[in-house]
């Protein structure tokens, strides 16, 4: 006879296994989707770590991979028999890579994860059980964290913008406003439908799942690392397409996003108070790292509302390569 589970905690983010409900109940299938370009070694990592991942409620049911790069392609290809390589004859974006991931994966829960993050061991496991003891979470975000380093001021400016990010969205989760998701998170797979041709198709998940009426929530101790853009030329290639993203949402989804830059009109104290502590944190050094930041930030967007107004549609978005770096 199988043993019911006790009350057991593995974090605060996550909250207590539900008393006397017998393993065979709680475990669930789960679909991994990549979407990779230029991403050989992270992405061959990645999928490594996630098909060795054991746990006992959760089954790697298929980690599938979307890609153009026919040498990762070929390097994936009988790694493993739930290894699906769906191969791309030429880039045409990320949403419709997900689109098609989307349309293969059968999975209780997707997990969409960036090919070009580190991962820690315990991440999915994490977002996966979130949903596992709250019926009413339909999405589970990870915490971002930046492996740049502090020395260079491009590492700087890219830990500067996530340190307030990071405190923005701790703050929005808090309040149960949250409606973000990130380089990786968890979703509900009956909750996914096919996604338009967008920009932020991770913004459009949580927004989605927020509409139909479940919440979205943040775990935190739920870790990946990405590498931030280390010359100015790509913050600005990145951040652009980031903001053209949110004012897609604007316009198509008539949904204002509550990350920092946009609700500065709406909640100037609660933006300068996150604005204060971060910079109380991190220190004095970075009071002119914010001065530079908000330059690069307000180039960026000069370019995504001129590429809105005038662009009604895009390929395939540029690569920040520095983000890249394996």
């Amino acid at each position: 006879m199988e043993e019911p589970l006790t009350q057991r905690k593995l974090g605060p983010d996550i909250g207590p296994l539900p008393a006397g409900t017998p393993l065979s109940q709680l475990r669930v299938t789960v679909t991994v989707a990549i979407c990779a370009t230029v991403e050989l070694k992270s992405t061959l990592l990645l999928a490594d770590q996630i098909l060795t991942m054991d746990d006992s409620l959760i089954d790697v049911k298929e980690v599938i991979v979307a890609t153009p790069n026919r040498e990762l392609a070929r390097r994936l290809q009988g790694r493993d028999h739930r290894l699906i390589v769906l191969s791309e004859e030429r880039r045409e974006g990320k949403a419709s890579a997900l689109n098609r991931i989307i349309g293969n994966a059968t999975g209780d829960i997707l997990v969409v994860a960036s090919a070009d993050i580190k991962v820690s061991n315990n991440a999915i496991p994490l977002l996966v059980k979130g949903l596992i003891y709250h019926e009413d979470w339909g999405l589970a975000d990870s915490r971002v964290q930046m492996g740049n380093g502090d020395i260079l001021l491009m590492d700087k400016i890219s830990k500067l913008v996530w340190a307030i990010h990071n405190a923005t969205l701790d703050d929005l989760d808090e309040e149960e406003k949250l409606a973000h998701a990130g380089d990786m998170f968890a979703v509900r797979r009956k909750l996914v439908d096919q996604i338009p041709d967008i920009t932020n198709d991770d913004a459009h998940f949580a927004l989605q799942v927020r509409h139909k009426g479940y919440r979205v929530k943040r775990i935190r101790k739920a870790l990946v690392w990405i590498t931030g853009p280390r010359s100015p030329v790509d913050y600005i290639v990145q951040r652009s397409r980031i903001l053209r993203g949110h004012l897609e949402l604007v316009r198509g989804m008539r949904t204002m996003p509550t990350n920092f830059e946009f609700s500065m009109s709406s909640r100037p104290l609660r933006n300068a108070r996150l604005l204060f502590k971060t910079i109380t944190r991190l220190g004095p050094s970075y009071i002119p790292v914010l001065m530079i930041a908000l330059s690069l930030e307000f180039m960026s967007l000069q370019i995504a509302i001129i590429e809105t107004s005038f662009r009604r549609s895009h390929g395939p978005w540029k690569i920040a390569l520095t983000t890249k770096q394996e």
